[in-house]
């Protein structure tokens, strides 16, 4: 694979390898994380993300659905019970969610992600989940 080039996926859609340097992306979001597997018919790029296509949905789940369902976002689960903004995301107005994980809240340090869950800073939760 080359950068810029793009392959038409078997469901039709384009993928893209967007980068090359540090390492391997494909559309801005999957890491390439061993690329060239050699098999007796082609090869194979191993990724660290799977590329949903563009017209995937969880039409039967709302956002606090998939939420409440996923072990990588159970702090954000806490955070929004905690601030009392889980309604936001129950609804069925469309809305768009930038959801961190579990690991991105710990990668803010030791202590940090425990620390905004403690009821005596809710003002700085609120305004980080908002």
């Amino acid at each position: 694979l080359s950068f810029g080039q793009s392959l038409k996926s078997l469901e039709g859609t384009l993928v893209t390898v967007t980068s090359l340097v540090p390492t391997m992306l494909v559309n801005e979001k999957a890491m390439v994380v061993s690329a060239d597997v050699p098999a007796t018919n082609g090869m194979i790029q191993l990724m660290d993300t799977v590329l949903l296509p563009t017209t995937w949905a969880y039409p039967d789940k709302t956002i606090l659905q998939i939420i409440q369902a996923s072990p990588d976002l159970s702090i954000l689960r806490t955070a929004l019970e905690k601030t009392d903004l889980a309604w936001i995301f129950a609804s069925a107005s469309k809305q768009t969610l930038l959801a961190p994980t579990n690991e991105a809240f710990l990668s803010l340090g030791r202590g940090v992600a425990a620390s905004l869950l403690l009821m005596s800073n809710l003002e700085d939760l609120v305004a980080l989940v908002q």
